[in-house]
């Protein structure tokens, strides 16, 4: 019986990473306007993943 658990448990557990690794991958969108910082640093304004909007700050 454990067996049979263990088995049924691994072939769902590859079944649901085949399908995480068959997704589309994120959209990532780098957004700096050049007024805030220079467009030649190595970081952004803020930074766009599908429809996550995330903005940098300084206080």
């Amino acid at each position: 019986m454990k067996t049979i658990l263990m088995s049924i448990l691994s072939v769902g557990f590859f079944a649901v990473a085949g399908v995480a690794m068959a997704a589309e991958p994120a959209r990532i969108q780098y957004l700096n306007s050049g007024k805030v910082l220079r467009t030649d640093l190595p970081f952004s304004e803020a930074v766009r993943v599908d429809d996550i909007a995330v903005a940098s700050h300084k206080s």
